[in-house]
């Protein structure tokens, strides 16, 4: 399983300190962010390929940068607003519940090490 784990992206020196539903998550976690990487990557080529037959076809009615990425330059200045707690989603509830439960696992892991080393 190590090389199929490196080869999904899990550091060789981290690995070996991981458990294996840490290791599952990790790679689950790579897994996504590739599949996200992808969808980017295939939406820049979309886009770029109707810039390409509008620019063959008919320059004149090519549309501007903003349209075809959806850019909003105007906000990337604002700040982002704390959420309250009417604006948490569900998504944030799971991600806190799997971040404390990740913590609790590495309590437990720390204790049961120190509790090895006496």
């Amino acid at each position: 399983m190590y090389p199929l784990a490196v080869q999904q992206g899990v550091s060789a020196k981290d690995y070996w300190g991981l458990t294996y539903d840490e290791l599952v998550v990790q790679l689950k976690a790579n897994q996504s962010a590739k599949g996200e990487e992808f969808q980017v990557d295939a939406t820049m080529n979309y886009s770029l390929a109707k810039l390409i037959a509008f620019a063959f076809h008919d320059p004149q009615k090519m549309p501007a940068f903003s349209e075809v990425y959806a850019l909003d330059t105007e906000d990337d200045t604002k700040q982002l607003e704390a959420p309250t707690d009417s604006k948490i989603t569900q998504d944030e509830v799971n991600f806190m519940a799997y971040f404390n439960a990740i913590n609790t696992t590495m309590k437990r892991k720390e204790e049961t090490e120190h509790d090895n080393q006496n």
